[in-house]
């Protein structure tokens, strides 16, 4: 810290984004330590709430100027620790940066401030009949830029994409304090897709303009009593190798099952091995003769019995999946969520192979994800008081990582690396793609204010 400190350092960060919108009490700090990853916590100097980009222009530029470190924050629903600062760092936080929702139905279009959440951004375009295609778990609460910054899908990435190929142009800021737009098509569009999962260390993103699309008029379900995670796997590829386009394929395993059951009764079976959720969307008749037809191909799958669902049967399955990691806390107090995408081909390897890690570390792990593209969310459950625990919590956590790059997958399906995986990206990326990272880094951000690395070699 160069030129200024304690109440110094707020009031001129005041002058930048206005009274009250920087905070430096204990409780607020406290607050903008963490995001929703348990187990990390930072001790942040501030936090600091622009409303405008040239303010987060400013305060970056500020901050950089006093060699201090700025963590970029969005809704701080990271369940990788992407969002958890480093002490002694500045907080910018893009949640008041949250210009009005511009819908164009006729471009299939949607503008607004990267403080936007995520849900809003779909309410507004219903009342068009359109619908924001990606759909986080955390999207009533997560905002559209940390989405964007961390390349966040959701269920229904398998028909739709991640959010990447919903992207249509950006406003930034560079931390020499200019703000940017990046268009696709445009002279500037290789910044586009370079600041997308960047997680904030390439600049910070404050709006953003997305593509819209018609909202499915049908939709029909079924669901899948599988004898484990692997039989759900198996059933998962031979229905997409067989030609089936389901909008989402969900599952959830039988701990998964337990710990959704015990928060509140939604008629699931406790006795099975896992729950295979399939939904069809589209025109007339079409999604209802693709549920007829798949019930039809997973009868010759073994171990798996499924039935057409609809009406309150049908929402209490997807309520149950949603509710999956809010009711963890009823198996174990703490949980690590893990994040791996793997080929389909391997899933059932993957699964099977965690599972072994659960019985020989003696932690249970919450198996679930969207497992029609491959995204695994297992969650390794322990108690954050017991010290025994804690440590096999984290060997857990890399051995987890280290199947998923052995079996041909990699790190992050889409909640990014941020400090949990940062000691296994030597294991995911050879010498020389670590270097392109290090490159695109220090040309953008030569001081490494952006999201500092835990270890950084300017001090």
């Amino acid at each position: 810290m160069r030129q200024a400190s304690g109440g110094d350092l707020e009031s001129r960060f005041a002058e930048i984004v206005g009274p009250g919108r920087v905070r430096s009490d204990p409780s607020s700090l406290a607050a903008y330590g963490i995001d929703a990853t348990v187990g990390y916590r930072g001790h942040p100097a501030l936090a600091v709430f622009p409303a405008t980009a040239a303010a987060a222009a400013s305060a970056l530029t500020l901050a950089g100027s006093l060699g201090l470190a700025v963590t970029a924050r969005g809704g701080g629903t990271s369940l990788a620790a992407g969002a958890t600062p480093l002490d002694g760092s500045v907080v910018i936080c893009t949640e008041l940066i949250d210009e009005p929702l511009q819908v164009d139905p006729e471009a299939l279009s949607v503008r607004c401030g990267a403080g936007v959440k995520t849900a809003q951004i779909d309410e507004a375009a219903a009342e068009f009949g359109l619908f924001l295609a990606p759909d986080p778990g955390a999207r009533a609460i997560s905002v559209i830029g940390g989405n964007v910054a961390t390349n966040a899908g959701g269920a229904l990435g398998l028909a739709y994409g991640v959010i990447r190929n919903h992207v249509l142009g950006l406003e930034y800021v560079t931390v020499g304090g200019e703000i940017r737009q990046a268009r696709r098509g445009g002279p500037d569009e290789g910044m586009v897709d370079l600041l997308i999962g960047s997680e904030g260390t390439l600049g910070l993103i404050t709006a953003v303009e997305l593509a819209l699309l018609p909202a499915p008029p049908r939709r029909r379900s079924l669901a899948a009593r599988c004898a484990d995670a692997a039989a759900a796997a198996r059933a998962t590829i031979a229905l997409l190798e067989r030609g089936f386009s389901p909008a989402r394929i969900e599952f959830m395993d039988d701990v998964a099952v337990r710990a959704v059951q015990a928060a509140r009764d939604r008629g699931l079976d406790l006795a099975v091995g896992a729950y295979l959720l399939i939904e069809f969307v589209g025109l007339g008749s079409r999604p209802q003769r693709q549920v007829e037809a798949a019930l039809d191909a997973l009868q010759g799958t073994g171990g798996v019995e499924a039935e057409q669902v609809s009406g309150p049967r049908e929402r209490a399955y997807w309520e149950a999946r949603h509710a999956i990691t809010s009711s963890l806390a009823r198996v174990r107090p703490g949980k690590i969520g893990e994040d791996i995408c793997l080929p389909r081909t391997r899933l059932p390897d993957a699964v099977e192979r965690i599972k072994q890690i659960a019985a020989e570390l003696d932690l249970p792990i919450a198996l679930f994800g969207h497992i029609g593209d491959g995204t695994l969310h297992p969650n390794v459950l322990y108690d954050p008081l017991d010290q025994g625990q804690r440590d096999r919590a984290g060997r857990a956590l890399g051995l987890i990582a280290e199947t998923s790059i052995e079996l041909g997958g990699v790190l992050s399906g889409e909640h990014g690396l941020g400090r949990v995986k940062r000691d296994h990206l030597a294991a995911a990326f050879d010498a020389d793609t670590l270097a392109v990272f290090q490159r695109l880094r220090d040309a953008a951000d030569p001081e490494a204010v952006l999201n500092r690395p835990l270890q950084w070699a300017g001090g």
